[in-house]
């Protein structure tokens, strides 16, 4: 779909849209709010927070992800980067997750063992969705 659709399908549902943009680029993920980023044509009110997503799964589960396996610092880095980055039209309209239904499930990130017996690290599990409760955004 085109941003030019998806503005036209926003304006003409007269209520918000959570859109969807598997992305890790923050400012191609930000147009899909305001393009161009942050002042731009509206777009999409708001969007899963796929950037801080990543980011988050790496940093509690340890995932891999760039720079971001189990480093705490690089989610902090990476929220810095959507909060002050002055990207994004509305923060409050960015929807923060820790799995979905096209992604491997929580538990299963945050386990250790073998394949054949693994065992879900309840802390990691619990921290992650404490994060996804404060940080900024809707928490899905």
């Amino acid at each position: 779909m085109t941003l030019d659709f998806l503005s036209a399908l926003q304006a003409a549902a007269e209520v918000p849209i959570l859109g969807e943009a598997t992305v890790a680029n923050m400012t191609y993920f930000a147009a899909f709010q305001a393009n161009p980023p942050p002042s731009g044509r509206l777009i999409l009110d708001g969007i899963l927070n796929f950037p801080l997503t990543y980011a988050a799964d790496a940093a509690f589960c340890g995932v891999w992800w760039p720079y971001a396996t189990e480093n705490l610092t690089a989610l902090a880095s990476r929220t810095n980067q959507q909060l002050h980055g002055g990207l994004f039209k509305d923060l409050d309209l960015l929807g923060n997750f820790v799995d979905n239904h096209d992604m491997d499930r929580l538990a299963k990130m945050c386990s250790t063992g073998s394949a054949s017996a693994q065992t879900p690290d309840v802390g990691r599990i619990y921290n992650a969705l404490a994060w996804t409760f404060f940080a900024k955004g809707m928490p899905i």
